[in-house]
């Protein structure tokens, strides 16, 4: 019997479908290849400019005399144009269209040479914000790191201590050879009495809100108090938050609903497994395609700085999400989620450490 090649109704042909699929791949693989393009040119241009940055740096007496002599250059030949007789003549005979030009529009370029300064100086500063190679007041970031992570060894020492001397030395004066020589104690006594997870879990969410309370802080700026939280998410879910520092934050009674708003910015940082960082929490909320919704009430107007950290658990269906706001803008960028990332990583690492201990500990109960 011959081969029916005819395509069925309301299909496609197998040579229709291919091409549907070439034109397919072909407009995924160009996007694909100007995303890669447009990336490589934004390293490119970052990579110029730290160059740049390198060289001003090691001839910074040069590159303050010639900024100098550009910031005052204006100044100094409005002044001299209009009061020195000899310097406006020779300027007049070496730059004639320039000279017409003052001496007829002496108001514009007085404005102007008022207005150079300040705008050189935002040059300046969106210059020198573009090619800082890590994030504002990170200069510190590693001895506040450590710090931070003393402070959390440090109670789990302490109780790892008081426990020792609960079980060995009950009575004031006995010797350790006694107490070493005495039956052995439960395993999981021990384990019941030294485990204490939900103690070190706050622990290290005060660690976090330590570290980014400092390490956001702009060099000149005022005091502000980061808001650090941790909220556990099961089956993609946000069901409770755990920990937040200052204790004295309020929420609303629906965070949690809040947070299960499909364009949250948890909500987004679940989808995606990725950390996730906004740089202006208002203008993020007030975008086209939202990934943030505010928290606070109608009258929250605060605007700051977000990062979403998502740390995976033993329990597959279970992740933790790590969320800093600093109440300033772009305190956090997108630039430098690597700098924030290898951070929290370190902090990751131990809060899934104390999530399966007390998984463990519910366990032996």
């Amino acid at each position: 019997m011959a081969k029916n090649n005819r395509p069925r109704r309301g299909g496609t042909s197998g040579p229709a479908r291919r091409r549907m699929s070439g034109r397919t791949g072909f407009f995924r693989s160009t996007r694909q290849q100007m995303a890669g393009w447009n990336e490589r040119v934004g390293r490119g241009i970052n990579h110029v400019l730290v160059l740049a940055q390198d060289f001003f740096w090691n001839h910074r007496i040069i590159f303050r005399m010639i900024w100098s002599g550009i910031t005052l250059a204006p100044s100094f030949l409005v002044i001299n144009v209009y009061t020195n007789e000899p310097f406006s003549k020779d300027f007049a005979a070496n730059w004639p269209v320039l000279s017409n030009w003052l001496e007829n529009e002496p108001l514009v370029m007085t404005l102007i040479a008022t207005a150079w300064i300040p705008i050189l100086e935002t040059l300046r500063n969106v210059v020198t914000e573009r090619i800082r190679r890590e994030p504002t007041g990170w200069k510190d970031a590693s001895n506040i790191m450590h710090a931070a992570l003393n402070t959390v060894v440090s109670a789990k020492l302490r109780r790892f201590r008081d426990a020792y001397s609960g079980f060995y030395l009950k009575q004031r004066g006995t010797s350790l050879a006694t107490a070493q020589a005495a039956p052995a104690i439960c395993c999981k006594e021990v384990f019941k009495k030294i485990t204490e997870p939900l103690k070190q879990t706050e622990s290290l969410v005060s660690a976090i809100y330590s570290f980014f309370d400092h390490a956001a802080r702009g060099d000149k700026d005022q005091p502000m108090q980061a808001l650090v939280s941790l909220v556990r998410v099961e089956d993609g879910k946000a069901v409770e938050l755990v920990q937040h520092l200052p204790e004295t934050a309020v929420f609303t009674h629906d965070v949690i609903e809040k947070l299960n708003t499909p364009h949250s910015a948890l909500m987004h940082c679940i989808k995606t497994k990725k950390i996730f960082v906004v740089p202006s929490v208002l203008n993020e909320a007030a975008g086209h395609n939202p990934r943030y919704i505010l928290l606070g009430d109608d009258s929250d107007s605060v605007d700051g700085s977000l990062i979403c950290y998502p740390v995976p658990t033993i329990r597959k269906n279970v992740v933790l999400v790590v969320s800093v706001f600093y109440p300033r803008k772009k305190a956090f960028i997108e630039r430098h989620k690597r700098e924030y990332e290898s951070i929290l990583k370190m902090f990751a690492l131990r809060l899934e450490l104390e999530f399966t201990l007390e998984n463990l500990k519910g366990l032996c109960q």
